[in-house]
């Protein structure tokens, strides 16, 4: 068996070094059809874990600077894509709070490559803190 057909049979993907070192010699050592085989393969111990798309967003209460020039919030870290939930219309952000190097990097990259701004007056918006 080949590394892609054991990907498509098992619905996720290897290293190509497990696969090489310890699949399919142990595919080889038995008498399993593909199918069967891919079922005893444990996904917890092979799959390639994705890591979710991380960017900076800034989550602000609505309020401003006396002057008006600034909004007052914090940076935080959005976690894969917004959820939006059909029935109440609520778009749900699954942020966490900033690392200390993060904050070291925050600056003008994210000022211009953050398009976001998470107003928490919104009704419309939920935010949900996780662990970093």
């Amino acid at each position: 068996m080949m590394k892609h057909e054991f990907e498509a049979l098992a619905g996720y993907e290897v290293t190509t070094e497990d696969y090489d070192q310890i699949i399919e010699p142990m595919y080889m050592a038995t008498n399993l059809s593909k199918a069967e085989f891919v079922k005893t393969i444990s996904k917890k111990r092979f799959a390639i874990v994705k890591k979710e798309e991380e960017k900076p967003v800034f989550v602000s209460n609505g309020n401003r600077t006396p002057n008006g020039a600034y909004a007052i919030g914090r940076w935080m870290i959005q976690i894969g894509q917004p959820s939006v939930s059909i029935k109440t219309g609520k778009v749900t952000f699954k942020v966490r709070e900033t690392t200390a190097e993060e904050q070291r990097k925050i600056g003008w990259d994210y000022w211009c490559s953050s398009s976001i701004d998470i107003n928490t007056l919104n009704p419309r918006y939920e935010i949900k803190e996780v662990e970093a």
